[in-house]
């Protein structure tokens, strides 16, 4: 495994403390991924504080929701598909809701966008950032190069791996099954010029390793080169 992207705090948490400061005054807390659960937790232990009761809390998909569990919490909504533009319809009615999004500092506007265009007040922080993780297996270029099939969970890691090889990635990768978790990592994928060849209609880990897994059973994986 070579990791592409690692989560550091944020330059300025300023914001983040301070929301997290009065949680109790938010109708909902939007968690669009498990390093946002971490980061918001992790500060309500250090000030031995925990989330307020009166708090509902939203997570974008099963992963994110396990890790709000984990820190026991209770889930209220969930989207059926996983996507975070698609939130904001499992929050419901939420005209003049106060909403707390903790984030990456590049994640992407839809989710907000939606939520304020439903009438939600929305304060979004950075949560913690998403850096390009430093190879301890250099070279990079020659493992990409050695794998049957590379598998993408986020458009970060995309574009994090891509960072991270010396030549262009579409054609270190030319020879591997490139599996997406879902459409926002295969359109990053695409724009760095891979193909896209396995995209499950669930967009969870165990879904995509299950979709690999059929792709390569049914033969379809690429010849090697």
């Amino acid at each position: 495994m070579v990791p592409a992207i690692a989560t550091v705090p944020p330059d300025d948490a300023a914001s983040m403390l301070r929301a997290i400061g009065r949680l109790a005054e938010y109708d909902w807390v939007v968690f669009t991924s498990a390093a946002a659960v971490d980061s918001v937790f992790d500060v309500l232990d250090e000030q031995d504080g925990a989330l307020p009761a009166s708090i509902r809390v939203a997570a974008v998909g099963p992963a994110t929701a396990d890790a709000v569990r984990t820190r026991g919490a209770f889930v209220h909504a969930m989207p059926r598909t996983f996507r975070g533009e698609e939130i904001a319809a499992a929050l419901g009615a939420c005209a003049r809701a106060r909403v707390l999004v903790p984030r990456s500092d590049i994640a992407r506007p839809e989710t907000v966008a939606v939520l304020r265009e439903r009438g939600a007040l929305v304060d979004d922080v950075v949560a913690y950032r998403t850096v390009v993780a430093v190879s301890t297996v250099p070279p990079v270029d020659d493992i990409v190069r050695g794998v049957d099939a590379i598998t993408f969970t986020s458009p970060s890691a995309v574009r994090g791996l891509a960072q991270m090889t010396r030549e262009p990635l579409a054609g270190v990768a030319a020879g591997a099954t490139i599996a997406c978790i879902g459409p926002t990592t295969s359109g990053a994928a695409r724009e760095l010029g891979l193909g896209v060849d396995v995209e499950p209609a669930e967009h969870t880990s165990a879904a995509l390793v299950a979709e690999l897994d059929a792709y390569e059973s049914r033969g379809l994986a690429r010849e090697p080169r």
